[in-house]
Parts: C-alpha cells; sequence; structure tokens
C-alpha cells in the first residue's frame, strides 16, 4: 500500500473517531446530527456523520395497538400527584417527532377530536421510616482507608430507611367508552441513613419524586410509541417494471426516498406495488414505508413477498425478514 494511501485512512479514522468523541461529549452536536429520538438510543454513526440519509421509525408500545392512536386527551383524577403524572406523561408524548411532526396530538379531556383517553388515578402510601441494625464493614486501624486495610471486620451500625410508595392506574379509554388497555403500575421512592454517615434522609416530597419517575418510565414503555433513527434502506432498480412511465415513478420514489421524503416516495411505492406486484425493488422499499410506521408484522409479510420474487438466495433480504420478524412476534405480545 502506497504512504499516501495509508495516510489518506490514517486521515479519515481520525475524522471519524474524533467525530465519535465530540459527538459524545456534546449534546448540542449530538441533538444536531442524530434528529430527535425518543428512545435514547444513538442514531447509527453513519447517521450522526451524515453519511447516509436517515429517517425516524417508529416503535410500538408494549401494548401495541395503542400505537393507532395519536389523538389522545388526558384525564387525571383530582389528586395533585395525578395531576402532576399527567404533565410529565404528556411532556414525554410531545417528544415524539416523525419527520419533524408531532407524532401525538395531544388534547383536552373533553375535546370531541379525542381518538383516546388515558384516565390516570394515583395513591400515594404516608411515609414509612425503619430502624434497624446493619453489618458495615471497617478498618480497625484509623490511619488506614478501606482499600488500603488488610484487616477489613464487620461491626453492627444503626440505620434509618424512608419510604414512599405510589401507585397509579391508567386506562385507556376512547370517546364511546371503551377501554382498549390498562396498566396499573407501582414503584417507590427510598432513601436510607447510617450512624456515620454524611448528609440526611430524603424527604417525602423528594421520595414521591423518585417513585413517579420509575413509574412514568413504565408507563410510556407501555402505551407511548418511541423513535429511533435508522439508515435508509432501499432497491434503487426495479428491472421487473416494463412501462416507461411507472419506471420513472419508481425512480423518482427512490429519490425522494434517498433524500428522506417518506411523504413523497412512499405513496408512490404503495401504489406500485399493487401494480408491479412482482418486483421485489417495489415491494422490499414498500416494506420500509411500512417499517418506518411501526408496522413490523406489515413489514415482514412484504419483505417475505418479495423474497418469494428471487431465484437466488439474498442475504439481505434474509436479514430484513429476520429483523421485522422478531418485532413482530414482540408486537403480538
Amino acid at each position: 500500500m502506497k504512504a499516501s494511501s495509508r495516510s489518506a485512512q490514517a486521515l479519515a479514522l481520525w475524522i471519524a473517531v474524533t467525530a465519535t468523541a465530540l459527538l459524545a461529549g456534546c449534546d448540542a452536536q449530538k441533538a444536531l446530527l442524530t434528529g430527535e429520538t425518543s428512545s435514547g438510543a444513538p442514531a447509527p454513526i453513519s447517521c450522526r456523520l451524515r453519511i447516509s440519509t436517515c429517517v425516524p421509525i417508529v416503535i410500538p408500545p408494549k401494548v401495541a395497538e395503542m400505537a393507532d392512536y395519536t389523538a389522545v386527551a388526558l384525564a387525571p383524577d383530582a389528586s395533585p400527584v395525578s395531576g402532576a403524572i399527567a404533565t410529565q406523561l404528556e411532556a414525554s408524548m410531545s417528544k415524539v417527532r416523525v419527520n419533524e411532526v408531532p407524532y401525538y396530538n395531544l388534547l383536552p379531556a373533553d375535546d370531541p377530536g379525542r381518538q383516546v383517553s388515558l384516565e390516570i388515578a394515583a395513591s400515594v402510601g404516608r411515609p414509612i421510616e425503619t430502624h434497624g441494625m446493619e453489618q458495615h464493614p471497617y478498618c480497625p486501624d484509623t490511619t488506614l482507608s478501606m482499600s488500603m486495610c488488610k484487616n477489613v471486620q464487620l461491626r453492627p451500625v444503626a440505620c434509618t430507611q424512608r419510604e414512599v410508595s405510589l401507585s397509579v392506574t391508567v386506562r385507556a379509554r376512547t370517546k364511546v367508552g371503551k377501554v382498549v388497555a390498562t396498566r396499573s403500575e407501582a414503584a417507590s421512592g427510598k432513601s436510607s441513613l447510617c450512624q456515620g454517615d454524611s448528609g440526611a434522609l430524603l424527604d417525602a416530597d423528594q421520595l414521591l419524586a423518585a417513585a413517579k419517575d420509575k413509574v412514568i418510565t413504565a408507563i410510556v414503555q407501555d402505551l407511548v410509541v418511541r423513535t429511533e433513527t435508522v439508515q435508509v434502506l432501499s432497491r434503487d432498480d426495479a428491472p421487473e417494471i416494463k412501462d416507461p412511465e411507472r419506471q420513472q415513478r419508481f425512480k423518482e420514489a427512490v429519490a425522494f426516498l434517498k433524500a428522506g421524503r417518506l411523504d413523497r416516495s412512499c405513496p408512490v411505492f404503495q401504489e406500485l406495488s399493487e401494480i408491479e406486484g412482482s418486483s421485489v425493488s417495489v415491494l422490499y422499499d414498500m416494506a420500509f414505508c411500512v417499517q418506518t410506521k411501526g408496522d413490523w408484522c406489515g413489514a415482514n409479510a412484504l419483505y417475505r413477498r418479495a423474497d418469494a420474487q428471487t431465484h437466488t438466495p439474498d442475504s439481505d433480504l434474509s436479514n430484513r425478514i429476520n429483523e421485522t420478524q422478531q418485532s413482530c412476534l414482540a408486537e403480538k405480545k
């Protein structure tokens, strides 16, 4: 290998490593380059470096049918805790965006345009303090740190634990009164302090806030969609399409897809898939469109239809089938 080629590769590697470090260490740059994702999962490095075109895909919640409801009203009961949970839940839902457009239309509880209301009922337990003895290690030689001590022993130490419990039930009810999902979550905030410790026990409000965070996390996983950024997958050539006009429309749709414009490309793939149902590329690209909407089972069916049209093994299609099959099975649980 020539020295100039090695230098070029070294420079490219340095740029990639430096960019990765910057992305990991600078929240502003990370937000700029990854785009909004509500799952917390980092975007692929090719997306962060803008080497590839990337788009958000919708990941359904554990209660998969809740992904069908986008016009949502939050309806907490009269307790302040239920109201606070509704506010936090609304904040989480408002962060879910697809192609810069909010996924949810969050409405007042009595808005006739709502598809579903999330009824929130919360119950807070009284703070409980327990006192007891715990065995703690110590070093008889007070001049040594624990890490340097060679004769570590145990001794009983008086400790106090304070705990606040929280139980929350969320019912998803359509405007005609049908309950389509119910989730009950319980969590507690705990604080411990032992003899000789510095600091103080957390107060009841602080413990309740910790419990609320745990409950909100569980509810969001169960009932709220999230998004992840992925690289656009496409098949660029469709030799099976013989009609010149449809061939041109396919090429234009691919160009829009590779530019991240699913709003322009996916309707064309949908139309072509109904006419050119034997085209591997049309079915493949349509499957990716369906996948971005969180319909893993629908995407899997389209990838399988594309695979049925092939005459030799296609490793990429096999990977897509396996990936969407796993997510489809998880969606059905």
